[in-house]
């Protein structure tokens, strides 16, 4: 009876606090906001994967990462 009783109780709150957290989120500005974030970190990658390729092409330690 105890396995049963504890088995429930820990897979209920368990699936339905995740499930109503992942139905929460994809909302539309939610969803623009990622894009938005999503193209920031594309151009600040850009950009300053120009500025380590002229400051670190002695050093071959940083280009690698």
């Amino acid at each position: 009876m105890s396995v049963r009783l504890v088995t429930p109780t820990q897979v209920d709150p368990g699936q339905g606090r995740p499930r109503q957290i992942t139905k929460r989120p994809p909302r539309p500005d939610e969803a623009i906001s990622i894009t938005t974030q999503a193209r920031e970190r594309e151009l600040k990658r850009s950009r300053v994967g120009d500025q380590e390729n002229i400051s670190a092409s002695p050093n071959k330690k940083h280009w690698k990462v």
